[in-house]
C-alpha cells in the first residue's frame, strides 16, 4: 500500500492487487496514506476446499489482469 501510494504520488499509473478479504482494510490504509482515490482490485480468494488447480487459477490471473486493464486504462 505505501509503495502505491509512493508511485501514484509521483504521477506513475498504480493498481494494488490485494485479496477480497482485505480490501476494506486496504481502502482505509490508502486513505491514511492521502491516496483515497488509489486503484484497488481485489480478487476473491477460492474457498477453503475448491478445486485451485492449474486451470482455475489460469482463469483467476485472467480476471485480475483484465481488471487491472481496466482500472489502468480508466486513468487510475
Amino acid at each position: 500500500m505505501r509503495d502505491g501510494c509512493s508511485l501514484v504520488k509521483l504521477g506513475k499509473p498504480v493498481v494494488v492487487v490485494v485479496q477480497a478479504t482485505f480490501e476494506n482494510a486496504a481502502r482505509v490504509h490508502a486513505k491514511g496514506l492521502g491516496c483515497p482515490d488509489l486503484a484497488i482490485c481485489a480478487y476473491p480468494h477460492p474457498s477453503p476446499g475448491a478445486p485451485a488447480g492449474p486451470e482455475v487459477m489460469a482463469a483467476l490471473a485472467l480476471q485480475i489482469r483484465n481488471r487491472v486493464v481496466e482500472l489502468i486504462s480508466a486513468g487510475h
